[in-house]
């Protein structure tokens, strides 16, 4: 079986940035016969230039990708017992923040200090609380590693999951904002007028 594909940029469609992929499949049956199957899908290039304004929604998705990236590598490991681990989610948490700011600056030609701090909190923020709830679903599936975890904190006995996933929450929401005012010391910002 045969195939072909060809793709090219639509310059004249709605959306410049999309492609078409075009799928050409020859079928030989018996006789000498060919039959062809031509298909056509449209493929949209997501750019962060279509997405001005959901910045930092979008880097706080690629943070608690991050966060739950290394948590997972923790829990297959056998890792995830080890409170000093969680020192680990701060440059992870930061390096977001970070690239959050620069393609706001990058986007719209420059950055407040205030615009700076109030994205990067509102970026921190949206990793924070979707990673406490990733970990509200963990530790209700797995309430062996909710015991091994939980149990062993100070005032552990006194945890439940609610309490255990909040302190993790406003943990990483504290955590993003270190993390914003470290950043928007280190990046350019438009001077205060």
């Amino acid at each position: 079986m045969d195939l072909l594909l060809k793709s090219w940029n639509t310059q004249h469609s709605e959306f410049p940035n999309d492609c078409i992929l075009i799928v050409v499949i020859p079928i030989h049956i018996g006789d000498g016969r060919v039959i062809v199957h031509r298909i056509e899908i449209t493929i949209m290039k997501a750019t962060l230039t279509k997405y001005r304004e959901w910045i930092g929604e979008i880097y706080g998705t690629y943070i608690t990708i991050g966060l739950i990236a290394f948590f997972m590598v923790c829990y297959w490991t056998g890792l995830v017992h080890v409170r000093e681990l969680r020192l680990l989610n701060f440059p992870i948490m930061m390096a977001g923040i970070y690239f959050a700011l620069d393609q706001y600056r990058r986007v719209f030609g420059h950055i407040s200090y205030f615009k700076a701090m109030t994205l990067g909190v509102y970026t921190g923020g949206i990793a924070a609380l979707t990673f406490a709830l990733f970990l509200f679903f963990i530790l209700s599936v797995d309430h062996d590693l909710y015991i091994r975890v939980v149990k062993q904190e100070p005032l552990g006995e006194y945890m439940n999951l609610f309490v255990a996933t909040s302190a993790v929450a406003l943990e990483g929401i504290f955590a993003g904002m270190m993390a914003t005012y470290i950043t928007c010391n280190i990046i350019e910002t438009d001077k205060a007028s």
